[in-house]
């Protein structure tokens, strides 16, 4: 495995790992506090994230080691990016809706603002939708490596 997709990949477990334990953790009575370090870790996935496709698009990092002689493994780099792209655009809602929960219990004397919000968050099915996202994200990685795995270490031989 190369030395970029082992850093990368050493990087992004732990980012999952923070993600795991910031929602794993308990928020009755630390709701805000729960909600913010969720999405601190969300965004430090995302900002990873986006930088593996980044460098996906612009044919650099892990993905591109990926033999491209082969349909079969292209084919599977470009799904793996689609999914990539999706879980991205997941990683950006839910971010967005752990910081309404922050706001939500945000304590604010401006009677205004906290009567505009709607009702009160339900963070388990926040919780919920985050332990799906990290399920996405660690079949992906595992994913990727595989590809990258498969294209390096593929010995096609003498007449092939």
């Amino acid at each position: 495995m190369s030395q970029m997709l082992q850093r990368k990949n050493d990087f992004l477990d732990r980012s999952l790992e923070v993600l795991r334990h910031a929602l794993a953790s308990d928020f009755p009575g630390r709701e805000r506090q729960w909600a913010q370090s969720v999405g601190e870790a969300l965004t430090r996935i995302g900002k990873t994230l986006g930088q593996n496709l980044e460098l996906a698009k612009a044919h650099e990092g892990p993905l591109a080691e990926v033999d491209d002689t082969r349909p079969t493994l292209s084919r599977e780099a470009d799904a793996l990016c689609m999914e990539q792209d999706e879980l991205l655009g997941q990683i950006v809602a839910l971010r967005e809706e752990v910081r309404l929960a922050a706001e939500a219990f945000q304590h604010s004397t401006d009677s205004a603002r906290t009567a505009t919000l709607a009702s009160v968050p339900n963070f388990g099915a926040i919780r919920q939708r985050g332990d799906q996202l990290l399920t996405g994200l660690e079949r992906t990685r595992e994913t990727e490596s595989h590809l990258v795995l498969e294209s390096v270490n593929t010995d096609i031989g003498v007449g092939d």
